[in-house]
């Protein structure tokens, strides 16, 4: 309702979310103790893809020799896949793209797609206002607890796909300003989930991997990565044999001025990537 914020509603994130802050200087920690005690979170995650949590992550990259079955990896911990090729994050001063797998039941799928906000002009990725490095959840928190009895999804296999490009999974441009390094910002987020997809069919095609047809299916994902679910639904539940699916977007808020998204999907190369073709 009109009058209720504390702070100033603007579209440039670079003003909005340290007035915010400002604003309301409680919220920070706030939020990151909901975070903890909601969900078990026991990593502190930083925009260039770096994690605090103790928990080993192994990593495999993708080759023409080398692809990364899930057959290879050892149940119930976090793996990360580098799939190479025209993936990348925002930045080149971060991390390569890569996603995260935990290997479960080879019947049951959960493909989740990771929030991490957007940048969609050169203020709000300076600022930044999205996640610019691809980093792993591991198994601890959520539907990625192992060790709850309660999580439904404890047992299920997860591709994780990983966020670091800001353009909502479906981005596919070149801008015209540049990285901390110097080089062109590049959002590839068709590319990068796209490569999350691939793999994951991959899977399903060999022998002793994921089955044919899967049990359960489920395409979820948080925040920015709610539209990415959404986005990417069909093609997976097209492609992918299932007995039973369900899609389940989780905490997004779209909340954009008139004509707003059209103008976002369009500077964020959506039309020119296959998504609409």
């Amino acid at each position: 309702p009109k009058g209720s914020m504390p702070w100033p509603i603007t579209a440039n994130a670079s003003t909005a979310l340290p007035s915010l802050l400002s604003s309301v200087p409680q919220l920070e920690p706030a939020l990151r103790l909901l975070r903890r005690e909601d969900h078990g979170a026991s990593g502190t995650f930083i925009s260039n893809g770096q994690s605090t949590t103790a928990e080993h992550v192994s990593v495999c990259t993708m080759s023409r020799t080398e692809r990364c079955d899930l057959s290879g990896m050892a149940p119930d911990s976090p793996w990360l896949v580098r799939p190479g090729g025209k993936t990348r994050c925002i930045f080149t001063t971060t991390t390569p793209y890569q996603f995260e797998v935990i290997r479960g039941d080879r019947d049951k799928l959960l493909l989740f797609f990771q929030g991490g906000g957007a940048c969609w002009d050169e203020p709000s990725t300076s600022f930044p206002a999205c996640s610019t490095g691809a980093f792993p959840q591991g198994t601890r928190g959520g539907v990625f607890d192992r060790a709850n009895r309660d999580n439904p999804f404890r047992a299920y296999t997860i591709a994780h796909v990983l966020y670091c490009d800001g353009s909502v999974f479906g981005g596919n441009v070149t801008r015209q300003y540049r990285d901390p390094s110097g080089s062109p910002v590049r959002q590839a987020g068709y590319e990068n989930a796209r490569s999350v997809l691939d793999w994951v069919y991959g899977q399903q095609a060999a022998a002793g991997t994921l089955a044919s047809p899967l049990a359960s299916l489920v395409v979820s994902g948080c925040s920015a990565g709610s539209i990415g679910a959404q986005i990417w639904a069909d093609h997976a539940l097209n492609r992918l044999p299932h007995v039973a699916a369900a899609v389940v977007p989780d905490s997004y808020a779209g909340v954009f001025p008139s004509s707003g998204e059209g103008t976002l999907i369009a500077e964020l190369g959506f039309c020119s990537s296959p998504l609409l073709a």
